[in-house]
């Protein structure tokens, strides 16, 4: 089975009887009955069922040669780098209609609105220059629109391979961040600079750091962005925009763009070298990863059935609510009182708890 009895009961809970009760101003409606058919936008279980309706498909995409695929939720991507045109559109015709066939038995369907073609094509340096072959692929009979750019799970690709959009999008960020910081810390007696830096680790970094390490960048388009965090932080310190730029690194309260790229790319590797999915991911792009790591132990589900977990209070969380946590863990030292001291279990000893409990 996909999920245990618990959590199918909770799923088929969580989706029976939907209701939901429209407001305007002091006026509300009676509770109106959803139907039994997808799934609440915005829920957390959404993603996880959409999931599962999606587990069996990888295997069938992996039966295509040449073709690579993400899939995130109801999001899925399809791309190929290898034959002739031909040949590439054969391989995503082959895939757009197995996702079709696959979602149709599971009870969905793609939508052709949403659906997308983006061919990036090397650099034409022919001296007489002819149409190109087109390539086209169809949904359900009905060919997918091309377009010039699109956006994959946050990330802009483009198909004359620049980066414009993506700058234009972070210079509207940074200047409408300049313009709130501008007007809150005029108001009354102002933020505080910690306060504004923050707002430019929300705002601008956040946003910086999210996409663009992933980008290839030229040298002209890093020097308009580290003008663009340069700005930001001018505003936030309430420095004048004529402040040499030697002046500001000297202060040492902000990176630069290839600073903060570095440090992302080096925590990301880090993260997905921590799991076997993570390191699978690394193997398939190349990245040189150890062959083994910590990975969490698997409990037969006899003695996982045995474990009762309470939710965690809220405002826990560590060097914030240190008082609380600290009566949480007495309150709970004091009701189980266990016969024998407490100890750690490192991952050797896994196997000996799991005999002790059956």
């Amino acid at each position: 089975p996909l999920v245990g009895e618990r959590i199918f009961n909770y799923v088929r809970a969580f989706l029976s009887n939907r209701t939901v009760e429209l407001s305007v101003g002091d006026l509300r409606s009676k509770l109106i009955t959803l139907g039994d058919r997808g799934t609440p936008q915005g829920a957390v279980l959404s993603p996880f069922l959409f999931n599962l309706a999606m587990r069996s498909l990888p295997p069938k995409l992996d039966t295509i040669p040449g073709l690579r695929y993400t899939l995130y939720a109801d999001d899925i991507t399809l791309w190929t780098t290898v034959g002739s045109d031909g040949q590439i559109e054969e391989t995503l015709q082959r895939a757009t209609d197995v996702v079709v066939q696959h979602v149709s038995e599971a009870g969905l369907e793609c939508s052709q609105s949403k659906s997308e073609l983006l061919l990036q094509r090397p650099p034409d340096r022919r001296k007489i220059k002819t149409p190109l072959p087109s390539i086209n692929v169809y949904v359900n009979d009905t060919p997918i629109k091309q377009v010039a750019h699109m956006r994959v799970l946050g990330l802009i690709v483009q198909t004359n391979h620049h980066n414009n959009i993506t700058l234009d999008r972070l210079t509207v960020t940074v200047n409408q961040t300049a313009h709130l910081i501008s007007r809150v810390s005029a108001r009354n007696r102002g933020m505080k600079e910690k306060e504004l830096l923050q707002i430019i680790q929300a705002f601008v970094l956040s946003r910086f750091t999210y996409a663009l390490p992933y980008l290839h960048l030229l040298q002209s388009e890093r020097a308009q962005l580290n003008r663009l965090l340069r700005k930001a932080y001018k505003v936030a310190l309430g420095l004048p925009r004529n402040t040499s730029t030697e002046h500001l690194l000297s202060l040492g309260l902000h990176n630069t763009l290839e600073e903060l790229l570095e440090a992302h790319l080096t925590a990301q590797i880090h993260r997905l070298q921590g799991s076997r999915t993570g390191r699978w991911i690394l193997a398939n792009i190349d990245h040189v990863v150890s062959p083994t790591g910590n990975d969490p132990a698997v409990i037969p589900p006899n003695i996982r059935k045995k474990f009762l977990i309470k939710p965690l209070p809220k405002n826990m969380l560590a060097s914030h609510h240190d008082g609380r946590r600290k009566a949480r863990a007495k309150f709970l030292q004091k009701r189980t009182r266990p016969t024998q001291p407490l100890r750690t279990l490192t991952p050797p000893n896994t196997e000996s708890l799991l005999k002790h409990m059956q």
